[in-house]
C-alpha cells in the first residue's frame, strides 16, 4: 500500500508547483484526471505485478547484503520513474523561474521548496541505481526526514512572515481617529 503515496507524488508536486507559482488557473478537474492517468496505471500494475512482472521482474533477499531486499525493475517501473522525474523537474523549473521575480525572503522560501522536492528524488535515484554510501542503509526514509525538516523550517518562516501583516493591521484598526 506504500505505492499509493509514491504514485501520487508527481501529480501532487506538480499541482503544488502550479499553485505556488500563481498558475492555479491550470488546476482543473480535467487536468488532474489527465495527470493522474499514468500514476493510476502504475498503481494497478504494482498491485497486480505477480501476474505480469511489468513493475518488478523479481524481488529477493540479497545473500551478499543480509536483511536487504533487492528488486529487478520492469519496464512499467522505468516509465513511471521517467514520469515522476519529469514532473518533479518541471515543477522545480516553474519555481526557479518564479524565484527571480520574488523579493529576497520569498526567494529563500523558493529555494527551500526546491530542496524539499529534490532531496527525496536524488536519494531515491541513488537507491534505485544501487549507488549506496552504506550497504545496509536505506536512504529513502532519510530523504523523507530531510524533506520534512526542511518543510517545517520553510513553514515556520512563512508563518512568522504572515503574522506580522496581520498584527500590523490589528494595531492600525485599533487606533482611533482624532
Amino acid at each position: 500500500f506504500s505505492y499509493i503515496g509514491v504514485v501520487s507524488v508527481p501529480v501532487l508536486w506538480f499541482l503544488f508547483a502550479l499553485s505556488y507559482t500563481n498558475r492555479g488557473r491550470y488546476i482543473t478537474t480535467r487536468n488532474i484526471l489527465i495527470l493522474s492517468g499514468l500514476p493510476i496505471a502504475a498503481l494497478i500494475l504494482a498491485f497486480t505485478n505477480e501476474y505480469h512482472s511489468l513493475f518488478w521482474r523479481n524481488i529477493y533477499i540479497d545473500p551478499l547484503e543480509p536483511f536487504m531486499m533487492t528488486e529487478n525493475y520492469g519496464i512499467a517501473f522505468w516509465i513511471f520513474l521517467i514520469y515522476l522525474a519529469f514532473f518533479t523537474l518541471f515543477g522545480v523549473f516553474l519555481i526557479v523561474k518564479n524565484i527571480f521575480k520574488k523579493k529576497y525572503y520569498y526567494q529563500w522560501q523558493g529555494i527551500l521548496v526546491i530542496f524539499v522536492a529534490m532531496s527525496p528524488l536524488f536519494l531515491s535515484l541513488l537507491e534505485i541505481f544501487d549507488i549506496k554510501p552504506y550497504s545496509n542503509f536505506n536512504t529513502i526514509p532519510l530523504s523523507i526526514t530531510i524533506a520534512i525538516v526542511a518543510s517545517i523550517f520553510a513553514l515556520d518562516k512563512t508563518r512568522k512572515a504572515m503574522i506580522i501583516p496581520i498584527g500590523t493591521d490589528k494595531v492600525l484598526e485599533s487606533i482611533e481617529d482624532g
